[in-house]
């Protein structure tokens, strides 16, 4: 990344990061435990069954790059805008694909190509010489000849077949008995699918014969392997304080008929919890006397954040999300929460971080997603935007190529508590230079924590190697400054593999608005915290598309959209 120099920001406000730093503590005290591999359950693997996921490689972007090169530009855009039209919201193409998805692209310029070698006709049909197709259909629209079985079990979303059954899947459907179930086979609920988009389902070797691409399939922009479930996005907001992004919050929905509720999205913690009856919440609250299936399990239950402390008793109801749901989800019904929550515009918050340091001693809700096979992937995704109220998202059971500009690289699971991963170092400069510092950390990955925190020793060598860098103590411990000219490219180093930041990011603002000092976003944590524990909150996912993958045991990074 380009470094920034004479950067004109607004002064920096250290009350949030102080009160952060403080709860941290709290919310990381069983950290040397956890980060050993002792959690406070037994981890049960909720992703068997599952696979490892596999995201779209450099080698699948220049693939595709290729493969588009050769077939019409023009019919190609519209092809995949039959598809936006069909799959919205879960297919944002034109985008590139994965590696599973080159054979439909194949298919799809065969498609293609027979258009172009016959412009004076609609479609291909069954008398065309090299043609083969599997399934029968007619109108222009179609890629298809008529039904010649007259019983409608080869007729094409759209079509009647002469026995009079009518097959129709015009409309939004999820399981059409009267309609082809290979073509609708894997569609989620709700997925329109017109017969133009699902005429174009096919593989690779022979594009009209033998195998059949589902929805997801198509939409592989978000779901690049062909799966049995679903998957859901969470549109997030960013609460914005200062020169802060603060938390970043979303709906979700609780029991029978459903209730919207926000939360916050905590990869550093793994309980859901919203207020019930609570009197000094501020926020919306669940209201368990509207739902018929709510269930006070009459267990305490309290846990302390980063940001404060709330206790009540566990509950179980209906919490949804789009088109998933888990019956029975246990979560905190909250009586009681410390006045750091006041100020927030959250309801509640949803923890990610693996069920084993849950003090509800339950199953998450993504994990319960899992164990049902609701999602199609054994992974969730995160983008966070950058001082932008809205655009950032948590993709359940999917990843989303829109908010990534390059292939991922990967970084093991270090121990299934958190979701942490080796740090090998960091920089002010170059990573070959002498600015870096050599560190041997586990680093947890955290949505929920809003700065980078390193052990005070490691953070005093990272910022000796800026000119002009101090302590500044005045804000307490932990913090230091730097020249708000300087030349920087602060990067980290994950399992041997390089993650720079954005220096918008690392800088913090100003200490006062004569000063040209400005405070760094990498603040140093002692007393009460492991000594081998780093912290990695939004100031470096902001620079990088997060992938949590509970089938690979790993953490992913991939360069967001917001570095363009």
């Amino acid at each position: 990344m380009t470094p920034i120099k004479n950067v004109n920001v607004s002064n920096f406000d250290p009350t949030y990061v102080t009160n952060e730093i403080k709860g941290l503590a709290t919310k990381y005290a069983q950290a040397a435990q956890f980060l050993g591999g002792i959690g406070v359950n037994p981890d049960t693997h909720p992703e068997r069954g599952y696979a490892p996921f596999d995201p779209p490689s450099a080698d699948d972007l220049a693939t595709a790059s290729a493969t588009t090169n050769n077939v019409d530009e023009q019919k190609l855009t519209e092809a995949y805008a039959l598809l936006q039209d069909a799959y919205a919201p879960t297919a944002p193409y034109p985008a590139p694909p994965s590696s599973s998805e080159k054979a439909f692209l194949d298919s799809l310029a065969g498609l293609l190509s027979w258009w172009d070698n016959n412009p004076s006709k609609d479609s291909p049909s069954r008398s065309d010489p090299g043609y083969a197709p599997s399934k029968n259909a007619t109108g222009s629209n179609h890629a298809y000849s008529p039904d010649t079985s007259n019983d409608n079990s080869d007729c094409a979303p759209g079509d009647s077949g002469s026995d009079s059954s009518t097959c129709d899947c015009s409309s939004s459907v999820s399981n059409s008995t009267a309609c082809d179930p290979k073509l609708l086979d894997n569609v989620p609920s709700g997925t329109v699918v017109n017969a133009a988009s699902a005429a174009l389902s096919s593989n690779g070797t022979d594009p009209y014969n033998s195998t059949y691409y589902s929805a997801s399939d198509a939409a592989g922009a978000l779901l690049p392997v062909p799966v049995t479930g679903s998957a859901a996005s969470m549109s997030l907001n960013d609460f914005i304080s200062g020169t802060l992004d603060v938390l970043y919050y979303g709906p979700l929905y609780f029991g029978s008929p459903a209730q919207e509720l926000s939360v916050d999205i905590d990869t550093g913690s793994a309980d859901l919890w919203v207020p019930v009856n609570c009197p000094g919440c501020n926020s919306p609250q669940f209201d368990p006397f509207k739902s018929s299936t709510y269930h006070d399990t009459g267990k305490r239950f309290s846990i302390a954040y980063g940001s404060g402390t709330v206790s009540g008793k566990l509950a179980q109801d209906v919490v949804s999300l789009g088109g998933l749901s888990v019956p029975q989800q246990t979560f905190g019904a909250i009586r009681t929460a410390s006045e750091e929550f006041a100020s927030e515009p959250n309801s509640g918050l949803l923890g990610l971080a693996f069920g084993s340091i849950a003090r509800s001693h339950s199953s998450t809700f993504f994990e319960n997603l899992m164990e049902q096979k609701k999602v199609a992937l054994s992974v969730f995704s995160v983008h966070l935007q950058r001082h932008q109220e809205t655009g950032s998202e948590v993709c359940f059971g999917c990843y989303d190529t829109t908010k990534a500009i390059g292939p991922v690289t990967w970084n093991p699971v270090v121990s299934r508590t958190y979701w942490s991963i080796a740090m090998d170092g960091l920089s002010s400069g170059s990573l070959d230079s002498a600015d870096f510092v050599s560190t041997n950390l586990t680093a947890a990955v955290d949505t929920g924590t809003t700065l980078i925190y390193i052990p005070d020793d490691i953070a005093a060598q990272f910022y000796n190697q800026i000119p002009g860098a101090q302590s500044y103590p005045q804000y307490g411990p932990g913090f230091y400054t730097f020249p708000c000219s300087s030349q920087l490219t602060i990067s980290f180093s994950f399992s041997n593999q390089t993650y720079p930041i954005s220096m918008s990011d690392f800088n913090l603002g100003r200490t006062d608005a004569d000063s040209n000092d400005c405070v760094g976003g990498v603040l140093g944590i002692g007393d009460g915290f492991p000594p081998n524990l780093a912290i990695i909150g939004d100031e470096f996912l902001k620079s990088w598309y997060s992938v949590y993958d509970y089938a690979g045991s790993r953490v992913g990074f991939a360069p967001s959209v917001n570095n363009k």
